[in-house]
């Protein structure tokens, strides 16, 4: 720890007047990263004594120590009290609730989740916040296709002291990643004694356990101090199907949105009359009418046909209940309510299970110089479940499905002619697709182990230059975070081919087993696919993933000259940084065989040299409405082996006309280096819905199009086929930084008239530049073919057919490709009411406002498309901007007694209501404005959560008892019909239910 000499009496009087103006509650407007002690002295009997020696201490947003704590950066602080009254057991429950929190990766996250809960400030993205601990980058976390989020479930809660959440840009003093903001965690430093504690919860449905155990030990041994940390934490899951508004696939459509992969198979097939039997086409199978092209069977999915038919039989089939599939009079029409709701058996709330250890240690060592040391080893265990796979074969759908059929001469084919694959000779008689949800199997399970280690070490010293305060601090800090995932439930799709494939092909492999597609899960629970059968095809897919950071740093601090104002405070440093990520999937995934995306292995590493410097610049001091007026400057250069050198400055300015009003303002660069995956992704599957514009109709409505087809050699009768079209994710080597500028300005006030009172209010603006991205596969073909022939752009990304002109592939690569703008403003309070016959009252208030929020997507042929966000809610993309959102407190405490009562705001928001599917959302009365201009609209209504808690502290056993309820009021989530899944956005509002808890500190 730092140490100085001090004068006590007035060592007080200069702290008391430097929080004058600092807000007293738990959300402070600034504070420290570190700890100081303070040793008294025998002091000499000079005139020196007659100079104030205060301690200099680091403030977060800045490297200059200071003796004061309010700087021009607007910070918000949540301390220790605050963290309790939370009722919480990790830090992304508590961080994700904060108003300026935007939509993150948590615990919810089903379909897609990995177990990690991230942070996003101002909807920026993780990406876009850099997480610090004790004022030092943590490692980042593990997920697919970003390398770039902390994992906030690898940092314990009971280690952590203070989070201090700096709402400002802030590269120049930390580097990359800090656009939308910084997250600084600083550990409990000054610890001393023994404490356990255990926390108990549930929702009231009785699912949901939260369990937390944890014993901390701190103190000083000779000169060394330390603290130690054990924790285990336990969240289990929650069903979907135990809530309502989960329990099918879009809330209030019944089975309508469900999936056509059901357990008794959907069979599309273009009969062969010579071998189908002539009543089963006169009963059973639609005569359908020619539309453009395609027929589009009664659930919407259209089927290629050639023009020139006219009509045609085709067969929409399922299992009739109780029958076996042996023979084709077990087989009728599907109908809407034959799809298979996938819903109940998802998880809600994902099981995330963390056992954690930690040790700091503080030694001091002769010269002044102190040696610090943290330790930290984290183990995630986490688990996501989706309904049983479905196994989908047939020319109908996308590779490498399509090149699954089932055979003529399969075992168990009861049709006699082939499905899911067109003959020869009329290219269509046996056209279509066989989709089968794999029920026997049982749930696709997808397990995460992540082992995080951290160790940070540093000397730091302090002494006098020429009668100048000199601090320093030379250190470095190595983190690893590797995961070994294991997947359960997924298919082989090597081994199905053969399965389905003809008799022969199966029979000339001693370990094939022949699939039965054809009895599917009726009443009575049996099915047709035997153990044997899943044995041959499903696989258990491993793979793994880690990511290290190496970090190495050097940072000076002192005063330079004394100005008429006050010391010129100075820091310069400087920082080496190497990021190493190593991702390499199961085999059959590299492959291509199994039935997830085939994803290629990922490496690269990122290094970064920076040097920084800063100056606190003082112009006036004691003048009439001018007690303090001060300049701040910042500057870094940093040079990365992928892109180059990238510089950055940062100015701020702090103001104090009088003793109760502080006005500060800053303008700042900001950048994001592009993440190793933005740089180096392996080759990643996928396969989106394509209207290709060399389509022959398509062409004949477009000039642009037809010459640019046309000069690619596609043929002037090219007919598109297939909707999705492969189209591979992959990262892109070229990439520049993203850049941004911030500007905040804004005021502290603290009323002498009105005692404990304290109002702040920010204003913000961001504006991001080259912003990383993907372009979409539709964007890519569109700019190479729609744009004017002397303008196109990204044909390199596509791969045509040399022959018949069809896309083999579009790769679809990282880009700086956007930009995008958002301003707001945040406005705090805390005030502690002036009486106090029945206890202390405390108010404390937290609300941000969103002006505006605004993407700006490329055109076709030049500029840029504005998309006004503020109010809108895309479920698909996973983002919410309601205009205001707002937390608020009341406190009250007597004696050994404390209660608080927390609420949080979210403001009504809009979406679009209408999926396209049948029926409608406005026939089944869902939307809230059917009739908007532009298409129906949907309102989510405002939302208010209540939460509760009280302690009661035993004094004289050192015990605390803590009694709480979050959402004591049952609020139910608003209904999102373009939620991606469970029909609600679970990344802004709460899972529904009323969640109780009960807790226990016990100190010695």
């Amino acid at each position: 720890m730092d140490r100085i000499d001090w004068n006590p009496g007035r060592l007080l009087s200069a702290a008391l007047a430097a929080l004058a103006l600092s807000p007293v509650a738990s959300y402070a407007q600034t504070d420290t990263y570190e700890t100081i002690t303070l040793e008294q002295q025998e002091p000499e009997s000079t005139a020196a004594d007659e100079a104030v020696s205060l301690g200099k201490i680091s403030v977060t947003g800045s490297r200059i120590k200071r003796t004061d704590y309010e700087t021009a950066n607007p910070i918000l602080t949540i301390d220790r009290d605050m963290i309790e009254r939370s009722g919480v057991t990790s830090l992304g429950d508590l961080l994700q609730d904060l108003p300026v929190a935007g939509s993150a990766l948590g615990t919810a996250f089903n379909n897609g989740g990995t177990g990690a809960v991230e942070i996003d400030l101002r909807n920026l993205g993780s990406q876009r916040v850099l997480v610090l601990v004790n004022g030092r980058r943590w490692v980042n976390g593990i997920r697919p296709l970003s390398t770039s989020s902390v994992d906030l479930t690898t940092i314990p809660v009971s280690i952590v002291e203070r989070i201090d959440v700096l709402k400002d840009g802030a590269s120049a003093t930390y580097g990359s990643d800090a656009i939308a903001g910084v997250i600084n965690i600083i550990t409990r430093n000054d610890f001393d004694g023994v404490e356990l504690r255990g926390h108990y919860g549930s929702f009231d449905e009785g699912d949901g356990i939260r369990q937390n155990l944890t014993a901390s030990w701190g103190g000083v041994l000779g000169q060394t101090s330390l603290f130690f940390d054990l924790n285990y934490a336990n969240d289990k899951e929650v069903f979907a199907g135990d809530r309502e508004i989960s329990r099918e696939p879009l809330f209030g459509t019944g089975n309508t949105r469900g999936s056509i992969g059901s357990p008794q198979g959907t069979f599309v097939f273009v009969p062969d009359p010579t071998a189908t039997n002539a009543s089963l086409i006169a009963n059973e199978c639609d005569r359908l009418e020619l539309v453009s092209g395609t027929v589009e069977a009664e659930t919407g999915i259209p089927v290629p046909v050639p023009e020139e038919l006219g009509q045609l039989p085709l067969c929409w089939l399922t299992l009739r209940d109780g029958a076996t599939g042996t023979s084709q009079t077990d087989f009728r029409r599907q109908l809407p309510e034959d799809f298979y709701n996938y819903a109940p058996i998802n998880y809600l709330v994902t099981p995330n299970e963390r056992t954690s250890a930690y040790a700091q240690i503080n030694q001091p060592l002769p010269f002044g110089m102190n040696f610090k040391a943290e330790l930290l080893a984290n183990r995630r265990v986490s688990r996501q479940v989706l309904a049983e796979m479905p196994l989908f074969t047939g020319d109908l759908l996308f590779p490498p499905y399509s090149t699954l059929y089932v055979a003529a001469d399969q075992q168990y084919n009861p049709f006699g002619q082939d499905l899911g694959k067109a003959d020869d000779v009329s290219g269509l008689i046996g056209a279509g697709a066989v989709l089968r949800r794999m029920v026997e199997q049982g749930v696709r399970d997808f397990q995460q182990t992540v082992d995080t280690h951290r160790v940070g070490f540093g000397l730091n010293g302090e002494f006098d230059l020429l009668s100048r305060f000199v601090s320093w601090e030379v250190g470095a800090t190595w983190g690893k975070s590797k995961n070994e995932a294991v997947n359960y439930g997924l298919i082989d799709l090597d081994h199905a081919r053969l399965a389905l494939g003809p008799a022969a092909d199966c029979a000339a492999q001693a370990d094939c087993v022949p699939l039965n597609m054809f009895g599917g899960m009726g009443p009575d629970g049996t099915g047709s696919i035997t153990q044997e059968m899943l044995d041959y095809i499903i696989y258990v897919d491993e793979g793994s993933q880690e990511q290290e950071l190496q970090n190495y740093y050097f940072t000076l601090s002192t005063d330079l000259v004394e100005l008429p104002a006050g010391p010129l405070g100075f820091a310069f440093g400087f920082e080496l940084r190497e990021e190493d990520y190593l991702s390499v999937p199961d085999p059959f995934v590299q492959a291509g065989r199994s039935s997830t995306n085939q994803q290629s292995i990922t490496q690269g590493s990122v290094k970064a040299r920076e040097l920084f410097a800063e100056l606190a610049v003082p112009l006036l001091s004691g003048q009439p409405f001018a007690e303090n007026l001060e300049l701040s400057l910042a500057a870094r250069h940093s040079d990365y082996d992928a892109f180059g050198s990238k510089a950055v400055g940062k100015l701020g300015l702090r103001w104090q006309p009088v003793g109760d009003l502080l006005v500060r303002a800053t303008a700042s660069e900001a950048f994001r280096a592009p993440a190793i995956t933005d740089l180096f992704l392996g080759r990643a599957q996928s396969y989106p819905s394509i209207d290709d514009p060399c389509d022959s109709e398509a062409r004949a409505e477009d000039d642009n199009a037809d010459q640019n087809c046309a000069d690619d050699g596609v043929p002037d009768s090219y007919t598109q086929t297939l909707s999705q079209l492969p189209s591979d994710f992959g990262g892109n080597p070229d990439l520049q930084p993203e850049t941004a500028t911030t500007f905040t300005a804004g005021f502290v006030y603290s009323p002498s008239l009105i005692p404990d009172l304290n109002l702040a209010f920010d204003w913000y603006s961001i504006e991001i530049e080259d912003y990383i991205t993907v372009p979409g596969a539709q964007y890519i073909v569109d700019a190479c073919y729609r744009s004017d022939p002397d303008q196109r752009a990204l044909c390199d990304s596509i791969d045509r057919n040399a022959s018949t002109g069809a896309i083999n592939n579009i790769l679809n690569q990282f880009q700086n490709f956007s930009k995008l703008e958002t301003s707001g403003v945040d406005l705090t309070m805390d005030y502690t009411l002036p009486w106090d016959q029945f206890g202390n009252f405390k108010i404390m208030v937290d609300t941000s406002y969103l002006i505006d929020y605004t993407q700006f997507l490329p055109v076709i042929g030049g500029g840029f498309k504005p998309e006004y966000m503020v109010g809108e809610y895309d479920g698909g993309s996973v983002v919410n901007y309601p205009r205001v959102k707002s937390n608020a407190q009341l406190i009250w405490s007597f004696d050994n007694m404390e209660a608080s009562w927390s609420t949080r705001y979210i403001h009504a928001v809009m979406e679009d209501c209408d999926d396209g599917r049948a029926p409608s959302l406005v026939s089944l009365g869902l939307c809230s404005d059917p009739d908007a201009e532009g298409g129906p609209r949907n309102k989510l209504d405002a939302t208010w959560y209540h939460d509760v808690q009280f302690t009661y502290k035993l004094n004289e056993f050192d015990l605390d008892l803590v009694i709480g309820a979050d959402n004591i009021f049952d609020q139910a989530p608003p209904v999102g019909f373009t939620s991606f899944a469970n029909s609600f956005d679970v990344t802004t509002y709460d899972v529904p239910g009323v969640f109780s808890y009960l807790r226990f500190v016990k100190r010695f």
